[in-house]
């Protein structure tokens, strides 16, 4: 089953001491696998628009949040945009009844993060740690733990053939979930 919410993505500027945030971009759903994998994004309009119209749209949100799967939809269908590899067609038209499963997208999204072995799919599946206040990491330090956790992965099973990786971390960035989650979930594996 999907867990679906909506999502609200921001740009910060900064000029000399000032700072000004952009216009806010809402993606109109976003599909979890688990509580801490995002593998696909929902683009809807009306259904007076083609069922494509909002693809560049989804896009563009699906490359912010380092998604293989974005899909436009107009209530009457679906328009997917794959960039996994894993399918043959890059894009499809589907009808409603089409969509693809959860179990089907989490194919894509290892095939696309190049999660091979299960070992892998292990490591990368498992649920982060939250504090007990129950926060949650914002969406872009959510991707910076799955990318340690895909390096990790890979540096583990050897996949991708690296004898030693350095994980870069933005100290300015709110790091202390980050670094928590990210070791945590790998030290809850007894790796």
């Amino acid at each position: 089953m999907y867990t679906v919410y909506s999502a609200c993505f921001d740009q910060i500027y900064v000029k000399g001491e000032q700072t000004q945030r952009g216009k806010a971009k809402k993606a109109d759903y976003v599909l979890y696998y688990k509580s801490n994998i995002l593998i696909a994004i929902i683009e809807t309009k009306k259904n007076t628009f083609a069922v494509g119209s909002g693809m560049q749209q989804a896009l563009d949100y699906a490359d912010i949040l380092d998604l293989p799967v974005a899909f436009s939809s107009n209530g009457d269908g679906f328009w997917e945009h794959d960039q996994s590899g894993y399918s043959e067609a890059i894009e499809r038209e589907l009808s409603l009844d089409d969509f693809p499963s959860p179990d089907q997208l989490w194919q894509k999204y290892k095939k696309f993060k190049g999660i091979e072995t299960p070992e892998a799919d292990q490591i990368a599946s498992f649920d982060y740690f939250f504090d007990s206040k129950g926060r949650q990491p914002r969406y872009y330090q959510q991707i910076a733990i799955n990318r340690i956790v895909g390096n990790v992965s890979h540096l583990l099973e050897g996949s991708m053939g690296y004898k030693r990786k350095l994980i870069p971390v933005d100290k300015q960035a709110d790091d202390n979930i980050m670094h928590h989650n990210g070791l945590r979930k790998v030290n809850r594996l007894s790796l």
